[in-house]
């Protein structure tokens, strides 16, 4: 069994990754009709919309 040495920087890195919905043109039951009220996150109401590629891009 080999120790990790103490000594070495730890890897650090931002998962950047994105999540799009529509939802007019795809079912996401726990956006739309059935709401969750013990989601294990807390509320969640501030998503409940359309968040497209346009969503994500900063305007400057």
């Amino acid at each position: 069994m080999t120790q990790a040495n103490p000594d070495k920087k730890k890897l650090q890195f931002i998962d950047a990754h994105h999540h799009f919905w529509d939802l007019e043109k795809n079912d996401y039951p726990w956006l739309n009709d059935h709401p969750e009220p013990n989601f294990f996150l807390g509320n969640y109401d501030g998503i409940k919309r359309n968040y497209l590629y346009k969503d994500s891009v900063v305007s400057g």
